[in-house]
């Protein structure tokens, strides 16, 4: 019994730490927090898209969604908690990199706001769009609070 409580603790300490010290860096402010987000989606064929560190810098109770634009009728708003994002996203593991074009943030007392255009590349297929984050920081690192994003020509 003490064998196996020892080797779970063991487990969870080593994933605990091996999480940690990928994504330690990404928890030091919002700019470097929403450059690890897109690391996290982006993947080449054949590897992995990076969801245990992108759950891992997310609040607990954090909220992503789409604002679906569809030619010829009314916007459509889908919202995911971070569990559902990363189920719906695994089931279409299509390898893509969706790139930072540029980005811009407000922040005051602990809370940022990041407006981040960017480019998506799939195969021969390219598409821009904006990813606006809601962060939040307890005083030893940062934490996505929303992510609400659209796809569309960018201006």
């Amino acid at each position: 019994m003490k064998a196996i409580l020892f080797t779970t603790l063991v487990f969870i300490a080593t994933s605990s730490l091996a999480q940690t010290s990928a994504d330690s860096l990404a928890w030091k402010s919002p700019s470097t927090l929403v450059e690890r987000l897109l690391e996290c989606v982006s993947s080449e064929p054949g590897q992995p898209k990076q969801w245990n560190s992108f759950k891992a810098l997310c609040a607990t109770d954090a909220r992503i969604a789409v604002l679906l634009q569809r030619p010829g009728k009314p916007p459509v708003l889908r919202t995911f908690s971070v569990e559902e994002f990363v189920q719906t996203m695994s089931k279409n593991n299509a390898p893509f990199q969706e790139k930072q074009l540029n980005v811009q943030i407000d922040a005051f007392n602990g809370m940022a706001t990041v407006w981040q255009p960017y480019e998506l590349i799939a195969g021969n297929e390219r598409r821009t769009g904006v990813n606006t984050y809601q962060l939040f920081s307890d005083g030893t690192r940062w934490y996505v609070h929303s992510l609400l994003w659209t796809e569309g020509e960018l201006p």
